[in-house]
């Protein structure tokens, strides 16, 4: 059972109304406020969570944040701001399981979040006796059959110490195709292009990127 959602853009917060609506949705919105709540704000005792799901920003880490004036600055950037609240939601709550979700910036390259994961991590076994230790892996989504190379690092952290085993691929020979998963649906009228290099989309192979 979903216990509570933190979600800062309406939009998102929007589309979770609507395909989730029994989750609750935790005020503020913003997880860097969100960081001082307390398990007992939430009738719930320190260690009686099970899992955290958490998704900081990307663009810190990402490979496009390169191309801005600023480069990418990792954890430099205030929108790693983020990753702190949710460390200290973890030293607060002090869940069975961490789930996180991220670019491969966020876990490789010099930029990565990884160090000051790790680095808390240890503060907080070492003040509250827990065994906090995590699992990191890159994983291309079509190797487990959704039609789009989707590069992400998955990163889970045990309570216990515990090294979870990420299940194997499962579509390694026979990988699903966009065609496979909609090609059956009517698109009915096409979108008209635009933006400045909506000109230049024909000449992107089929199956490719820019």
């Amino acid at each position: 059972s979903v216990i509570g959602s933190v979600e800062f853009d309406q939009k998102a917060r929007d589309a979770l109304l609507k395909n989730r609506p029994t989750w609750p949705h935790l005020t503020p919105h913003d997880v860097c406020q969100a960081a001082s709540m307390r398990p007992e704000s939430l009738g719930l005792a320190v260690g009686e969570v099970d899992v955290i799901a958490a998704g900081p920003p990307c663009q810190p880490f990402s490979a496009a944040a390169q191309w801005a004036a600023n480069g990418r600055k990792g954890m430099l950037d205030s929108r790693a701001g983020t990753v702190h609240a949710m460390l200290d939601i973890i030293e607060s709550f002090l869940p069975r399981v961490v789930f996180i979700e991220n670019v491969i910036g966020f876990a490789q390259g010099r930029d990565s979040a990884l160090p000051e994961i790790e680095r808390r991590l240890r503060l907080i076994n070492l003040e509250r006796q827990t065994k906090y230790a995590l699992t990191c892996s890159l994983i291309d989504s079509v190797a487990y059959g959704v039609p789009q190379h989707r590069r992400r690092v998955l990163i889970v952290v045990s309570r216990d110490g515990t090294t979870f085993e990420f299940p194997p691929p499962t579509h390694g020979q026979r990988q699903v195709t966009a065609w496979d998963a909609i090609g059956d649906i009517d698109p009915g009228p096409l979108p008209v292009l635009n933006g400045r290099w909506a000109g230049l989309l024909p000449s992107i192979p089929e199956g490719e990127n820019y």
